[in-house]
């Protein structure tokens, strides 16, 4: 989860990871609501952590026209 919530490399290497371990079956769905945790972490980080400092940065290009 936290891999996909930060965004970082080798998500497709704990993917296998998590297969080899605990198998077809249990690997896909621990693999899926991990991934699904961490897309909804990110989004989460990114709405409420970094909206300001996106709105500073990106000011000229938000701005309505």
């Amino acid at each position: 989860m936290a891999v996909t919530a930060l965004s970082l490399p080798g998500a497709v290497v704990m993917t296998l990871v998590g297969g080899a371990i605990f198998g077809l079956l249990w690997g896909t769905v621990l693999v899926s609501f991990a991934s699904a945790g961490g897309a909804t972490l990110a989004f989460l980080v990114s709405r409420f952590l970094l909206r300001d400092w996106v709105q500073q940065r990106f000011r000229e290009r938000l701005h309505a026209r």
